[in-house]
């Protein structure tokens, strides 16, 4: 049986944790921040707490998780539009040599202007 001097500091405790996570998840975090000081590592590590504590760690953990993949997709679009014009040069010389090849085996000639 717990005493009640321990169930006091596990209530304290949990009232410290859930405090910190609502002044985490009013913050504005960046993947930079999350990576250089592993702070999602540790409020993922509460998601397992009783009661409201590992309620909100989940909530903020689903949040963060949502804001690092969509910026993973923005920047994998913004280096898609980056490389776009060169692809569409390469993707069209390309084709341009396979249809000429195509034309030659069938002994047809084509010319194909751009």
């Amino acid at each position: 049986m717990i005493h009640s001097t321990e169930k006091e500091k596990r209530r304290f405790n949990s009232r410290l944790i859930l405090h910190a996570i609502k002044k985490l998840s009013k913050k504005q975090v960046g993947v930079t921040h999350l990576e250089q000081t592993y702070v999602g590592k540790t409020v993922n590590s509460l998601k397992d707490y009783e009661d409201i504590v590992g309620e909100n760690a989940k909530e903020l953990v689903a949040t963060w998780r949502s804001m690092v993949q969509a910026e993973d997709e923005r920047e994998a679009l913004e280096n898609q539009m980056k490389n776009y014009p060169d692809s569409i040069g390469d993707n069209f010389s390309s084709h341009q040599c396979n249809i000429k090849l195509m034309c030659e085996e069938n002994n047809r000639e084509y010319q194909i202007s751009h």
